[in-house]
């Protein structure tokens, strides 16, 4: 709002507007956690296929387009989190450390 007040009140869809799959997503954060293991599990019924963010209202109101591709992003986000162990919830921190016993 600070950078464009006409957004007041309004509900933007924040993305690339691109489609990308959650499996995408998740290869390149596996990228940062080597040691992770991924769990794959059915779609939930009636989870929409395909869906992406339309941006076009997002564009207009904000006056710009994405500028941070999906991997720039999960590298970013990443390095954050990883800077802020905090910000990981903590039943998320415990299964981590249960599963890192395990594995030990």
């Amino acid at each position: 709002m600070l950078i464009a007040p006409e957004a007041g009140g309004q509900v933007l869809n924040i993305g690339t507007g691109w489609p990308t799959t959650i499996r995408s997503i998740a290869d390149r954060t596996l990228k940062h956690y080597l040691e992770a293991e991924l769990v794959e599990r059915p779609l939930p019924p009636g989870d929409p296929m395909g869906g992406y963010a339309d941006t076009r209202r997002m564009r207009r109101v904000l006056g710009s387009k994405p500028q941070v591709t999906m991997e720039e992003g999960v590298d970013r986000y990443v390095k954050w989190i990883k800077e802020r162990p905090e910000a990981t919830p903590q039943w998320m921190r415990e299964l981590a450390a249960e599963r890192r016993l395990r594995a030990a």
